[in-house]
């Protein structure tokens, strides 16, 4: 391993534990905001369908991944950092102006930010040995979720007492201090062409991009289906726990809490367990964890129970984040993985949408345990999928 990866592996641990303070107070308290300001369940889910890590955040990853493949994986991150650092910004004055329109500009630019994704995972792996990848990728994560176990209780709290603008204060200064890490720190993984070549470059990658390698093709299908099944429950879950279940902002940090302690305590041994079974055997035991869980809180309202189910629910993607882009990476060759890995996020974005609509109108017009159980139903389609399909 080169001296440029050493140092990168370790400002990526330090940068992955200062988002995990900020990224994980905001999980907590979104949903629970939109409700607030007057959206139905179902608007939610178009939301949060739309924007983020929904629709319109994986076209950013799209174009992120086309991004670090042309300029490169730490041009591309804090290009995408500037604009959440504006986001967030924005985010903290619309509670002061009560604005609907002003919070739609900070949520776009916020999502603008997705543009990051296919070039952290890039960056993460090419500054890896191929043999530790599934390690490297878990360091990252373990640190991400680490600052979780007390954050998410503060943001919770936070919320409660002193309003939801500190929340979005203390992320915008956060990220802030990521940015001037990136440009100050981070070394580039990847070597560039020149400025002159961008336009013929960009069109050639999204050429590439519109065209799914028949090796590939089947791990696509699953995750789309995934992605489709997930998104049904996960972006509308907080806004169920506190409208029908009537948890408090703070109960809902200790939920985040939980999940996010679990994951800490596992995140680095799975990852050796990735690299030793393989990324079939992993996935399987990731859905299968996760449809058991969706199933146990479609029908548990005691908070003591629901606290420690959804602390299991850690084990699901403390597996299937650093399986899918080790299959990925092992997958595809280095002037392609960024692209790869935004294409990967973009059809993950697609089945989103509908996904998080469906589950909203479901919540309001069946019952509060319906997406949840529809969610569990799927991922049981999605296991025999990767035990018949992927090799």
């Amino acid at each position: 391993m080169s001296k440029d990866a050493e140092v990168n592996i370790k400002i990526l641990i330090i940068i992955s534990f200062i988002e995990g303070i900020y990224v994980n107070m905001v999980d907590v308290i979104f949903q629970p905001y939109i409700l607030s300001l007057g959206f139905s369940m179902s608007m939610l889910g178009l939301f949060n369908g739309i924007l983020f890590s929904g629709i319109l955040g994986t076209v950013f990853m799209q174009i992120g991944g086309i991004l670090a493949d042309i300029k490169g994986r730490r041009k591309t991150l804090i290009l995408s950092k500037l604009f959440e650092v504006l986001g967030y910004l924005i985010l903290f004055l619309t509670l002061y102006f009560k604005n609907i329109f002003i919070l739609i500009i900070g949520a776009i630019l916020v999502t603008l930010s997705s543009l990051a994704s296919p070039a952290w995972d890039a960056i993460i792996l090419e500054s890896s040995s191929k043999i530790k990848r599934g390690f490297t990728y878990s360091q990252t994560l373990f640190t991400y979720m680490l600052p979780g176990v007390i954050f998410t209780i503060v943001g919770g709290y936070t919320a409660d007492i002193y309003g939801y603008e500190i929340v979005f204060m203390l992320s915008t200064i956060f990220s802030a201090i990521i940015l001037l890490l990136e440009y100050l720190c981070l070394k580039e993984t990847l070597k560039v062409g020149e400025e002159s070549s961008f336009i013929k470059l960009f069109k050639e990658k999204m050429k590439l991009l519109m065209k799914i390698d028949k090796d590939i093709l089947n791990f696509y299908c699953i995750t789309f289906l995934d992605a489709f099944a997930w998104s049904i429950t996960t972006r509308i879950l907080f806004g169920i726990f506190s409208k029908s279940y009537r948890f408090t902002n703070i109960e809902l940090g200790l939920l985040a809490a939980g999940n996010s302690l679990t994951w800490t305590l596992i995140q680095i041994p799975l990852g050796k367990i990735i690299d030793k079974i393989g990324v079939k055997k992993s996935l399987i035991i990731s859905e299968t964890v996760g449809s058991i869980n969706m199933f146990l809180i479609s029908f548990i309202k005691d908070f003591k129970l629901i606290l420690i189910i959804y602390s299991l629910c850690a084990i699901e993607p403390c597996i299937w984040i650093p399986s899918t882009r080790k299959y990925l990476a092992d997958k595809t060759r280095v002037e392609k993985r960024g692209g790869e890995l935004g294409k990967f996020m973009f059809l993950s974005g697609i089945a989103s949408l509908p996904g998080s609509f469906l589950g909203g109108l479901m919540y309001d017009h069946i019952s509060y345990n319906s997406p949840l159980i529809l969610t569990g139903l799927l991922l049981i389609f999605v296991v025999s999928s990767i035990y018949t399909m992927l090799k």
